[in-house]
């Protein structure tokens, strides 16, 4: 599935060429127009939200649910306008939308269109405004571009509401081919922008802040490629993925000098980070947090050298200080229980290797939260894990559902077997929604939300069966196949 994203400021000049760019990439399959009047482009994937007042995000909120990126064009000019005015529109209106979509979509792209000459210490007003607004959005939980173009020329018929604008680029059409010539990092086009941007939002790049000959040297041909794996050189792993639902990146493995799985076939050297000691660990942590990790990953695995108690613990500690949760890998005795006493958040296999005494697990409920992967084991392997999460849950732990995608061959689907021994668990019903969905709230996310033509289910076995015919309501909806 392609890019679901929002277009504040369709109406404006560069706002035209951008929705224009993401109607014609095959990788945008959603765009919801937010603006205060019509842009009036009739499309199959286009959708608007008119109001009255961008200002007023809570009327419109919802729509960034689950979405991919926010493409925010949205801008006045700085003339006869004093820079407590300006910043109101400018600063205020750009940060109240972001700080939504970081809100409701964590980690989203978020692009804004500033522009040549931004400086949050320069000395023209307009410069400062936008300088700071730049700042200010980078510090936000998403992933963020500010574009700095120079002079932009329209090339497929896109106008400027503002009339002196207008009146400027009617001397400018003429004279842009003599500008390409003699100052080609100063001038771009609309629809270099569009496709600028859709790319960013399929490939991101390592610059936050893309001036004029930046954003004219990503090649136009990637905003319609799908996203591919990237593997960065070095002991941490930075994926980039087509963007198809939600994707978290746990980086490595952190294990101890010659730990599992360094002796696995199936782990590329880049896979795994072995440390020798708590210095080792913090390195490791703060490298993950620099690459934009959403999760630590400790291996404690009694079949191979450990971490000692002391690694472990400045592992976690750092992880948490920058609030990122520790999951481990806990395999043998008494590795379950290290975790949890090393303040990890996050068994990312249901134990199956020891069967748990009820007082651990009743307090590892208060803190932690599991991950089932029941389904690679079999027998009585099985059963453990089976036996230690439904207890677990009993004592009101949280348990989600997860496959071990890639432990030998597997569909990439739901998998029917999880489903049933989640039902072995004791899960059922709204709790068994929970533990494959996350909690709902009040509000469906459409982009995210599957339809079957069954009744709900309520037991593993109904679920296991109604997810097998399930598909993306946002497909079922635009094929009529709803009736």
């Amino acid at each position: 599935m392609g890019l679901s994203v929002i277009v504040f400021g369709a109406t404006g000049m560069v706002g035209q060429g951008v929705v224009r760019e993401c109607i014609a990439s095959p990788e945008v399959d959603y765009i919801v127009l937010i603006g205060r009047s019509s842009a009036n482009i009739e499309h199959a994937k286009v959708r608007e939200v008119v109001v009255p007042d961008l200002g007023e995000v809570d009327a419109y909120e919802p729509v960034f649910d689950g979405i991919d990126a926010c493409f925010f064009c949205a801008g006045v000019t700085s003339g006869g306008r004093t820079e407590a005015e300006y910043t109101r529109v400018t600063y205020d209106l750009t940060l109240g939308a972001a700080r939504a979509v970081a809100a409701r979509s964590p980690g989203a792209t978020f692009i804004y269109v500033s522009g040549a000459g931004t400086n949050p210490a320069g000395r023209a007003m307009w410069a400062r405004v936008k300088g700071r607004t730049e700042e200010d959005l980078l510090a936000l939980p998403l992933d963020g571009y500010m574009l700095r173009p120079g002079i932009i020329h329209p090339v497929h018929g896109e106008r400027s509401g503002t009339g002196w604008y207008r009146a400027f680029y009617r001397l400018e059409r003429p004279l842009y081919p003599l500008l390409q010539r003699l100052v080609p990092g100063a001038v771009t086009t609309t629809e270099q922008v569009g496709r600028a941007m859709v790319a960013l939002g399929l490939h991101g790049s390592p610059r936050k802040i893309l001036e004029n000959r930046d954003i004219n040297a990503i090649d136009p041909v990637a905003a319609a490629t799908p996203r591919p794996a990237t593997y960065p050189i070095g002991s941490s792993i930075s994926v980039k993925l087509v963007k198809a639902g939600r994707v978290k990146i746990a980086g490595p493995f952190l294990t101890a000098v010659g730990g599992y799985p360094v002796d696995r076939d199936w782990a590329p050297f880049e896979s795994v980070c072995e440390l020798s000691g708590p210095a080792d660990g913090v390195r490791a942590v703060e490298e993950g947090v620099a690459l934009g990790h959403d999760l630590i990953k400790v291996v404690l695995h009694t079949g191979s050298p450990l971490l000692d108690d002391a690694t472990l613990a400045a592992v976690v500690r750092t992880a948490h200080r920058h609030q990122l949760p520790v999951g481990v890998h806990a395999e043998g005795e008494g590795q379950a229980r290290r975790a949890f006493e090393a303040g990890a958040d996050i068994l990312v296999h249901a134990p199956w290797t020891e069967s748990l005494p009820d007082d651990l697990l009743r307090a590892m409920a208060g803190s932690m939260s599991w991950i089932s992967t029941f389904a690679i084991h079999r027998d009585a392997d099985q059963g453990r894990a089976v036996d230690n999460a439904r207890r677990f849950v009993q004592f009101g732990g949280r348990l989600d559902y997860g496959t071990d995608m890639g432990n030998g061959p597997m569909q990439v689907w739901p998998r029917p077997e999880e489903i049933t021994a989640m039902g072995e668990a004791g899960l059922a019903g709204d709790a068994l929604f929970a533990s494959m969905t996350g909690p709902s709230g009040d509000r469906l996310k459409a982009t995210a939300a599957v339809y079957a033509p069954l009744p709900l289910p309520d037991g593993a076995a109904e679920l296991a069966v109604w997810m097998s015919q399930a598909r993306r309501l946002a497909g079922a909806l635009e094929e009529g196949a709803i009736a």
